[in-house]
């Protein structure tokens, strides 16, 4: 799972820039494992020696906005590698979950959405 996000958005610095850079990471990781519609939420710091930043993959729908949380991603604070991850499969089954829950809204959304 050894993917990186490229050298200039890696040496960023500051919070701000860091924070944008591991959910860059992220993303690119995310676009190419996971279904359409996921997206990277906002990177968290995790507690401790590890080094690491929790990402959570989001289910967006047009019109719905954020639905809801699928997975996560784990990517190293240092070198922005991605670190591990939720299994595809685990997160196909949130999201067909968070579909059923919220079916009728999401496609009134969508066809609201396409209307404007």
């Amino acid at each position: 799972m050894r993917w990186q996000q490229p050298k200039a958005a890696a040496r960023r610095r500051g919070s701000a820039a860091n924070r944008e850079a591991i959910r860059q990471t992220a993303n690119g990781y995310i676009v190419r494992i996971y279904p359409f519609g996921c997206m990277g939420g906002e990177p968290r710091r995790l507690v401790g020696k590890t080094g690491m930043w929790i990402v959570p993959v989001i289910l967006t729908s047009p019109g719905y906005g954020a639905v809801g949380e699928v997975g996560l991603v784990a990517v190293a604070a240092n070198t922005h590698e991605i670190v591990s991850a939720t299994p595809r499969q685990e997160a196909v089954a949130a999201l067909k979950h968070l579909r059923e829950v919220h079916g009728r809204a999401l496609e009134a959304a969508f066809h609201q959405a396409r209307t404007v």
